[in-house]
């Protein structure tokens, strides 16, 4: 007859010890994965945040371009004035199209501050923080600048490097003046 063998049920502790340190292995796994994740997250959110600012302002700038009816650039680049066409009493525009000299709008980008200015009707507005001198490879360049196409078509190019938090993202822009004078 053969004996029956009765083995104890449950865990050596060698076992225990085993499936601990594998559900450790587990665990930081997943914690790392997650802090991970959440630290991607915080990037782009910074990274978005970034780009909606620098967008809501070159938003403004080119809001007040279109309607200009001359665009000159001062300060080696760093200022526009713009000026809108001039009006008769009853706010229209007079024709032939004329600039408003008496009341120019002033865009400004201040490299030491940091900061793209818009003054307008004497009230300055920050549009935007973080403005720097140099592109994100690397160099300098001029914010603005003007060009003549044809008689009546001229064009405000928008340069900006802007840094928020670790993003350093570079914009480009071309704006055409809608109400451009000939000259």
């Amino acid at each position: 007859m053969r004996k029956r063998r009765r083995y104890q049920r449950g865990m050596t502790l060698v076992e225990v010890a085993i499936a601990s340190a594998l559900m450790g292995m587990v665990v930081l796994l997943l914690v790392s994965v997650q802090i991970q994740v959440l630290r991607d997250f915080q990037r782009a959110l910074h990274e978005n945040t970034a780009s909606r600012t620098t967008y809501n302002a070159l938003r403004a700038v080119r809001e007040q371009a279109q309607g200009a009816a001359l665009a000159l650039v001062f300060g080696g680049g760093t200022e526009v004035r713009l000026f809108p066409p001039r009006r008769d009493s009853a706010g229209n525009i007079l024709t032939p199209v004329q600039p408003d000299t008496a009341n120019p709008i002033i865009v400004q980008v201040n490299y030491s501050a940091g900061t793209l200015t818009l003054t307008q009707n004497g009230a300055t507005t920050t549009l935007l923080t973080g403005v720097r001198s140099a592109r994100p490879q690397g160099g300098s360049y001029v914010p603005f600048s003007v060009q003549q196409y044809a008689p009546g078509v001229q064009a405000l190019q928008v340069r900006l490097s802007v840094q928020q938090g670790e993003s350093h993202i570079w914009y480009e822009e071309m704006i055409l003046l809608r109400n451009a004078i000939q000259n």
